[in-house]
């Protein structure tokens, strides 16, 4: 039956989803969901769910019925296969428009289960993964609730910057990682899991300039600690950031920058070293800032 309806929704769009809601089939969808155990079924209802909820009466429904506790529940459950948790965060990535249902999702702890399936090996389920934590994150408390997970959330983003070259990937990544940067804490998180490396690697290499100023921005919130500095430095970060200064695609880049060289240029031990670099140069576009 579930089946049957796919190909009908995309025939008759509007009018079968109406039908369908008139006969309560949001309400039945969702107690399969949480009946069943077969996971084509459920796959099948979960599809079903997508197209129906870009209606707003479906969606509410949805919501309403305890159907958020439902889908979070088969994202937490390990055992179905991936397919009907890629559709699962489809899903959900449609549902979740409002500042309510964003709170609402992270309340009924859907986050950990986020977190695990953007280690997955399929970008599409990562690409989801992401887009889901980042949409939710638009509301403070949720990305309060980000930073209290520390390591935990701060780590496998870490990882996609260091190990995957898609562009949607790096830019949701870096974006939520430029939000979880804020507090003195989740600094020493940043510290203690050497995020340099990756940040530098996605400055040298990113061909899209979003997750480039993502990236700058986190560096300059980090730099301020020595060992940043240090990392900078032993990593080769030097050039990349003289020719962000000079080069960079956007004025954030380029801002982002300059700040990074001038903090760095306050140590007496590494000033030469970008003396060096550009012949005393790097800054003929700033002012050079005074040693404290």
């Amino acid at each position: 039956w579930v089946h049957s309806l796919r190909p009908l929704i995309t025939k008759e769009g509007d009018e079968i989803r109406n039908l369908i809601g008139a006969m309560k089939g949001v309400s039945i969808l969702v107690h399969m969901c949480q009946s069943f155990k077969d996971d084509e079924v459920v796959d099948d209802c979960i599809v079903v769910l997508h197209d129906l909820c870009s209606s707003p009466v479906a969606l509410e429904e949805l919501v309403v019925l305890g159907g958020l506790q439902v889908c979070v529940d088969i994202l937490l459950d390990e055992t179905r296969r991936e397919w009907v948790h890629l559709h699962m965060l489809q899903l959900l990535v449609r549902v979740v428009v409002t500042p309510d249902v964003k709170l609402s999702l992270m309340q009924l702890g859907a986050c950990p289960a986020i977190i695990r399936l953007v280690n997955h090996s399929d970008t599409s389920v990562v690409k989801r993964a992401l887009t889901l934590l980042s949409q939710c994150s638009t509301e403070e408390q949720n990305v309060e609730y980000y930073q209290s997970l520390g390591a935990a959330m701060i780590e496998p983003l870490l990882l996609l910057c260091e190990n995957d070259f898609d562009i949607t990937v790096l830019g949701l990544a870096t974006g939520l990682l430029d939000k979880l940067v804020g507090t003195d804490a989740q600094k020493e998180i940043f510290v203690r899991l050497n995020a340099v490396s990756a940040l530098l690697r996605v400055v040298s290499h990113s061909t899209d300039p979003r997750p480039k100023e993502h990236a700058m921005s986190v560096l300059r919130l980090l730099c301020m600690d020595p060992t940043i500095r240090r990392g900078i430095i032993d990593k080769g970060g030097l050039a990349p950031l003289v020719q962000a200064t000079h080069y960079g695609e956007t004025m954030e880049i380029r801002k982002h920058a300059g700040v990074v060289l001038a903090e760095i240029s306050l140590s007496d031990a590494m000033a030469p070293q970008l003396e060096m670099l550009e012949g005393g140069k790097v800054f003929s576009h700033l002012e050079k800032p005074k040693k404290r």
